[in-house]
């Protein structure tokens, strides 16, 4: 493998995974749920969602999916943001939207009695509630947020290494099928961070950034 220069390796410590909100981590996996929803289809697009209502972070990353869903006011925002790499917005369908109150419980506490939902099992938050028109129409529009695609990942006895994505984008997803995450700069985290705040928090990126 050639050397490259060492303030090309540095600057990995710019780059940064888009990651959901910790705000309801006392809630575990039922908070994940709440918060971001369920997809109910095997990636294949649309995305077909399923989430409890009426309340919707602008911003979300469903259970089950590697997507990123956005409002339509959030994806007027994000275009309007300046950073480079936004890429595309695709509808999402809101197949399955139903009652309850998520927003209005104390996330500083376990969830427990009346609010646990059926035999425990956080899905069935979604699964074994009926669906509420009414809920759906006040979730309105949904997208799903596809950055653009740059970059390459080189795998070798040495680990996983990427070329080709520094200074190219804010936000980006990488060129290979098994890298889902999205991925931002410095200025792309500080510009996500001051418009979506509440909602969503940052992994530093693993790996040798090559150039």
């Amino acid at each position: 493998m050639p050397e490259h220069p060492a303030e090309a390796i540095a600057e990995m410590a710019d780059l940064f995974i888009i990651q959901g909100t910790t705000a309801f981590d006392r809630w575990g996996d039922y908070g994940d749920i709440l918060c971001n929803g369920l997809c109910l289809n095997s990636e294949e697009e649309p995305l077909r969602l399923g989430r409890a209502g009426p309340s919707m972070p602008p911003i979300s990353f469903p259970v089950a999916s590697r997507s990123i869903v956005v409002t339509d006011e959030a994806r007027q925002q994000l275009t309007q943001t300046g950073i480079s790499g936004i890429g595309e917005f695709r509808p999402a369908i809101i197949e399955k939207a139903v009652a309850i109150n998520w927003a209005e419980w104390n996330k500083a506490k376990q969830l427990d009695g009346d609010k646990l939902p059926f035999n425990g099992e956080p899905e069935e938050f979604i699964l074994h509630n009926a669906h509420d028109e009414s809920v759906a129409a006040i979730l309105g529009k949904l997208w799903v947020w596809h950055p653009s695609r740059i970059g390459k990942v080189i795998r070798s006895s040495e680990g996983v290494e990427i070329e080709g994505v520094l200074g190219k984008a804010d936000v980006f997803r990488l060129n290979d099928p098994s890298w889902k995450r999205t991925i931002v700069s410095e200025r792309g985290k500080e510009n996500l961070s001051r418009l979506f705040s509440e909602w969503i928090s940052f992994e530093r990126l693993n790996g040798r950034i090559l150039s």
